[in-house]
């Protein structure tokens, strides 16, 4: 037997498990019973609704524990009607055919998997149609998995694991350039959407030293320290021979500035001195700081970062939207989800490399920081990762799920590779299918365009997923 149930768009998402427990646990107490729980469909209409359908597989060992379970089931609903909308008007039931676990185990090649809230629902397996799920919190330990594949159908796939993955308390972060279901999702998940622009318009004021609770507070201070030299560094531009050279100034650069400012390390209650800086304000102390003899010691780079300098940095000759609106990070880490979206950018357009890869930076930090603060509360956060430059990264943080979304293996390295906790593999080119059988010694599957080989290491097994793409949707091209 089974039902189907439409979640409207008055439903908040992280209230979808609450209500799934109250059923399970109701139905449950019954030994004859066995339920299943998926997510069969995800679908947008109107301009505001996100439309997810759950399907409710009930087993039972006769006709009357059925009509029991099910009674039960619309208890629960009744209690809810203003989340959840009944789509069929009766329970549909497969006539001459009562399922149990003793049958199902004859005609499944796995065995057949009981919902499982502390897991993730990864999909519904190809034979047998049954839930797929792991447990990513089993340790503490990132988990790295990788889903490859062609057009849209990878990305249904992650918008599946990410909406029961939410549900269940994990946080989001999301950065690549493709994607709009995702920024979708982000937006009801109550979540931030920012899109980068290909200038630094907004900015991370890195000269700026909050005052934090933190144990060691010269290891913080010369963390954001080191991030104001590397933000400098991007600007400038150095030539690899001379960019360690460059390093050493900017630093000895920065050191006097604070010291100037009576600004000490050791000393949280001096850092409110450094509000007065910006990255306008540093370039003017820059070019103060040059005397005869710095310019004699650095004369390899000092003109090279003056001319870059000049150009990003001051009002009076530069580019005058650079550097306007200072991102709060603070602010940022309110939310439980967040994406980047990159798809603005394409260097074959004349964009300004420089600046693209600064924006990069100040994701990285933002990047850093929502973990940072998620992890202190033990919080789990999926970061996505969407053909994204500059990969994944953080790979040994604990509390992290790492998710890289990627047309070709062939991007991945061996030593990537290696490290890959679960796989998902949909369709690939000629040209992989040997890299895949060399590198990961599996034969290819013919597989629909909706399909997934999943190898899944930490648990040790192989299964078929199948993934829904809505009827109306628009294929997406990487």
């Amino acid at each position: 037997m089974k039902t189907q149930y439409h979640v409207t768009k008055h439903l908040n998402i992280s209230t979808l498990n609450p209500i799934l427990r109250q059923i399970v646990h109701k139905v449950d107490i019954d030994e004859n019973i066995t339920l299943d729980i998926l997510i069969d469909d995800i679908s947008y209409c109107e301009k505001d609704a996100l439309i997810l359908n759950i399907l409710l597989y009930v087993h039972g060992d006769d006709q009357r524990s059925l009509k029991r379970a099910m009674e039960m089931i619309k208890k629960v609903f009744i209690l809810h009607k203003d989340a959840y909308q009944v789509l069929s008007k009766h329970v549909i039931e497969i006539k001459n055919v009562i399922a149990t676990p003793s049958t199902l185990s004859k005609s499944l090649p796995i065995e057949p998997n009981k919902f499982n809230f502390d897991g993730t629902l990864l999909g519904l397996a190809k034979d047998g149609k049954v839930p797929y799920v792991t447990n990513f919190k089993s340790t503490n330990n990132c988990k790295n998995i990788a889903i490859i594949g062609k057009g849209a159908s990878k990305t249904f796939l992650a918008i599946n694991w990410l909406i029961d993955a939410y549900a269940s308390g994990f946080n989001l972060f999301m950065t690549g350039r493709v994607g709009k279901e995702l920024n979708e999702l982000i937006k009801y998940c109550n979540g931030l959407c920012l899109s980068m622009s290909t200038n630094c318009y907004q900015y991370i004021n890195t000269f700026v030293i909050k005052k934090r609770e933190t144990r060691n507070p010269v290891m913080y201070f010369n963390k954001c320290f080191k991030r104001s030299v590397k933000m400098l560094l991007i600007l400038a531009n150095l030539k690899p021979e001379v960019e360690e050279r460059g390093e050493v100034l900017l630093e000895e650069f920065l050191q006097s500035v604070y010291l100037c400012l009576g600004v000490l390390p050791g000393n949280p209650n001096t850092w409110y001195r450094t509000e007065s800086l910006n990255p306008h304000k540093i370039y003017e102390l820059f070019v103060n700081y040059l005397s005869k003899e710095v310019r004699l010691h650095y004369s390899s780079v000092v003109e090279n970062m003056l001319l870059r300098f000049q150009r990003y940095l001051d009002k009076r000759k530069g580019c005058n939207c650079n550097f306007q609106i200072e991102y709060s990070v603070d602010e940022l880490m309110h939310y439980n989800a967040i994406r980047f979206d990159l798809s603005r950018w394409s260097l074959e357009e004349g964009q300004d490399p420089r600046l693209m890869n600064l924006n990069l930076f100040y994701v990285d930090i933002i990047q850093e920081e929502f973990f940072e603060s998620k992890r202190r509360n033990k919080q789990w956060t999926i970061n996505l990762v969407e053909e994204y430059p500059q990969g994944i990264s953080n790979g040994n943080s604990q509390y992290i799920v790492n998710i890289l979304l990627t047309n070709d293996i062939r991007k991945l390295t061996s030593k990537a590779i290696s490290k890959l906790d679960l796989i998902a593999l949909g369709q690939v080119s000629k040209a992989e299918e040997e890299y895949i059988l060399n590198e990961l010694d599996i034969e290819a599957y013919p597989l629909k365009k909706n399909q997934f080989v999943l190898i899944n290491h930490m648990d040790q097994n192989k299964v078929i997923l199948e993934t829904f793409i809505p009827k109306d949707h628009t294929p997406l091209s990487l």
